[in-house]
């Protein structure tokens, strides 16, 4: 790879890969500079996981109540070199929320979730996403609704059966 200050060249890096050899490949087959970069930043050197446990989670809670959603300066102070925003983020909405709710799902759920469904039915199948629902059930996350509707929805469960 051609670095020039600490940055890659992405443009280059295609041009210097191998024509392809398969039968029938032609030289129009090569990459472009943005799928080299991808390849590169997702499979070949993917940025370091952060490993989380009771005591990193405690520690977020706590400097969540003392600096609120500066995400940013969570991950600094956070006893961890790779904690990204981004992780801190994820790791809030999925896991640490304390308003959400985790567990099984009860049958006054899964009629809220018809019923909202059902009201939402004109915007869900324009928009086509599920982050809707979280505004209306905000007691558990949002891929958590949408999987549970498509469980519901599918067409193995009776609807009677709720």
């Amino acid at each position: 790879m051609k670095e020039t200050k600490g940055t890659v060249d992405w443009k280059v890096i295609p041009a210097s890969l191998p024509k392809p050899t398969a039968k029938g490949a032609t030289s129009d087959t090569r990459r472009t500079p943005f799928q080299c970069f991808f390849r590169y930043t997702n499979k070949i050197a993917p940025s370091p996981m952060m490993e989380w446990s009771d005591e990193k989670d405690e520690q977020v809670q706590e400097l969540i109540k003392i600096h609120g959603n500066k995400w940013r300066r969570i991950a600094n102070e956070l006893d961890d070199p790779e904690a990204t925003k981004r992780q801190i983020i994820e790791r809030f909405k999925k896991n640490l929320n304390p308003v959400l709710r985790q567990g099984p799902f009860t049958r006054t759920e899964d009629c809220l979730l018809l019923l909202t469904v059902e009201l939402l039915k004109p915007l869900l199948d324009y928009e086509g996403h599920f982050g809707l629902l979280f505004s209306y059930l905000p007691w558990r996350f949002e891929t958590t609704w949408r999987d549970r509707a498509n469980n519901l929805f599918s067409d193995w469960i009776i609807p009677w059966t709720l």
